[in-house]
């Protein structure tokens, strides 16, 4: 698992450095290089989006879910007590249920599909979003 996250680390960094060095040799000027930015952002993005699509996503024991009446929250356990992370929805609640390393994405999706009656495509792309979301938060493993 470590070893898939620093690859993952390591992709990531790899393609800001190569993408930055690229943006600083074919732009001399500094405007032209922040313009760049937003791109970059986007291709490493897709890169995470790619990583999540083909695995089974797996909640990490160090955070919690609580909820209270209509409010879903997601906490990170601490050694002072419990961080706030996020508040979700009902569908958040049932995405970050559904995170338990045996489903993959096209798999949740289809559990909403099923739930919420809407298309699988919508599911897919309601729901892929989020779990990068909670990847970057730390809360999913993949």
């Amino acid at each position: 698992m470590n070893n898939q996250r620093s690859v993952m680390l390591g992709r990531r960094g790899f393609v800001l450095t190569v993408a930055g060095t690229f943006c600083g040799v074919l732009f001399s000027g500094g405007r032209s290089l922040y313009a760049e930015i937003p791109k970059i952002r986007g291709i490493v993005r897709d890169l995470e989006r790619d990583l999540i699509e083909k695995s089974r996503p797996m909640r990490d024991p160090s955070f919690l879910c609580r909820t209270a009446g209509d409010k879903t929250g997601l906490f990170r356990k601490t050694a002072g007590g419990e961080q706030p992370i996020c508040r979700m929805n009902r569908m958040g609640r049932f995405i970050w249920e559904t995170c338990n390393g045996k489903n993959t994405p096209r798999e949740i999706s289809r559990l909403i599909e099923q739930k919420c009656a809407v298309s699988h495509a919508k599911a897919y792309e309601d729901s892929l979003p989020f779990l990068v979301e909670l990847k970057n938060a730390g809360a999913i493993r993949i």
